[in-house]
């Protein structure tokens, strides 16, 4: 069908479907940029393409969130690092359990505020990055299957899988780092098993650091969508530019007639972005994979961890060869350079994140500004505020810890 001389500009505006909006901008311009530059204004708004700003997935309050959450997770796990040095062997499901003697002294009133105040974060960072796997799995899935909602374009969708990322490499800390049961709880700080806390209290630990086991294990079900589509979305095949929907030439059209002036994510830096987010994701499965290994095979060790810290060759033995391999990497993860390596390397994977993050933010920005649109992703909703407050507990928590423990 041949396009019109002059192309109807408002139905550009109105499509919502992002197939039907690829067909309908050959029929009214052929891809000619004098037809395109016409309707600029209508097609680089058209939210089936770019979509919009989106507050409640990388608003300013919620970004903040996001590096709140990952700066209060290291600062945590380093603390806890240094003030609980490993002096024994590596439990099932921790990186660098800060695991002391039972003939250490007691904790000092700041290694418990420590403790508490981490344990805080865990649940608090937990519920967040839950809320955040839901929401980026349920946008990203309407948008795959073709029933994007409005407002969700290709802007948001890259900005969303960033962030599903970012929102799981703090909890490694935590869930590496704190112990699973309420007698490991007390050994942290070199506390006898005496009667300072009775059998009630070590099972209502021990059901806590179960309900963390469980909880993260939710996250991951739930991050293991928008895993596969950042496969599918940075590293198969594009609908547009690949010939699917359309072609390069017109996809290059589009975007310099919509991009033109406006700041945006170079070749190399997609790129980038692209690699740390898939190393990041595959760092976390293996961490997942990790840790449920460990706490599933934590029962049967359990007679074994009487005999002593260090255990002996018969419970080695016992084992077989794969109970081995895990005593090995245990072993390993002992290593005091190891473990500092281990404990960079979700920093080392954040710090870029959250770079990517507020550099897309200021690319859609720009883009909203130069079509004469309105930016609301800087604004104050109640999401942004409440996304900041989530994480007031913790300083809460810490603050009473040290005033009244």
């Amino acid at each position: 069908m041949a396009a019109p001389l002059q192309a109807n500009c408002s139905a550009l505006s109105q499509a919502k479907d992002f197939h039907d909006y690829i067909d309908l901008l050959r029929q009214q311009t052929s891809f000619e940029r004098a037809r395109l530059i016409q309707c600029r204004a209508e097609i680089c708004s058209a939210s089936a393409l770019w979509g919009r700003d989106n507050p409640d997935i990388a608003g300013l309050g919620v970004a903040i969130g996001y590096a709140l959450c990952a700066t209060l997770s290291f600062l945590l796990a380093l603390a806890t690092h240094l003030l609980f040095p490993p002096l024994h062997p590596v439990p099932p499901g921790s990186i660098t359990p800060p695991l002391t003697p039972p003939d250490r002294p007691s904790k000092t009133r700041f290694q418990k505020a420590l403790l508490r105040t981490f344990t805080t974060f865990s649940d608090t960072a937990l519920y967040f990055t839950l809320a955040l796997q839901l929401a980026t799995t349920v946008f990203l899935a309407q948008r795959d299957f073709g029933v994007a909602p409005d407002g969700f374009g290709a802007a948001d969708a890259q900005i969303a899988l960033a962030v599903s990322v970012l929102g799981m490499v703090p909890l490694m800390y935590p869930v590496g780092m704190l112990p699973v049961t309420g007698g490991r709880e007390k050994k942290m700080g070199g506390e006898k098993d005496t009667g300072d806390a009775g059998e009630g209290e070590e099972e209502e630990e021990e059901g806590r650091g179960n309900l963390r086991l469980f909880l993260f294990g939710l996250v991951v079900v739930l991050f293991f969508y928008p895993f596969l589509s950042q496969g599918v979305h940075m590293w198969g095949p594009s609908r547009i530019g690949g010939g699917v929907l359309a072609g390069q030439e017109e996809w290059d059209k589009l975007r310099g007639v919509c991009l033109e002036g406006v700041r945006e994510l170079s070749q190399a830096g997609s790129w980038v972005l692209a690699v740390v987010m898939m190393v990041a994701s595959l760092v976390v499965l293996v961490f997942t994979g990790w840790v449920m290994i460990g706490r599933l095979g934590e029962g049967g060790e359990g007679a074994g961890r009487k005999e002593g810290y260090g255990g002996g060759r018969g419970r080695r033995g016992r084992r077989g060869f794969w109970g081995d391999g895990v005593g090995w990497v245990r072993g390993v993860l002992k290593v005091r350079s190891v473990q500092w390596v281990l404990l960079a390397v979700p920093l080392v994977l954040a710090i870029p994140l959250l770079y990517f993050l507020f550099e897309l933010r200021a690319i859609q920005e720009e883009l909203t500004v130069s079509l004469g649109g309105v930016y609301t992703g800087n604004d104050w909703g109640f999401g942004q505020v409440i996304s900041i407050l989530m994480f007031a507990p913790v300083l809460v928590e810490f603050v009473y810890s040290l005033m009244y423990l």
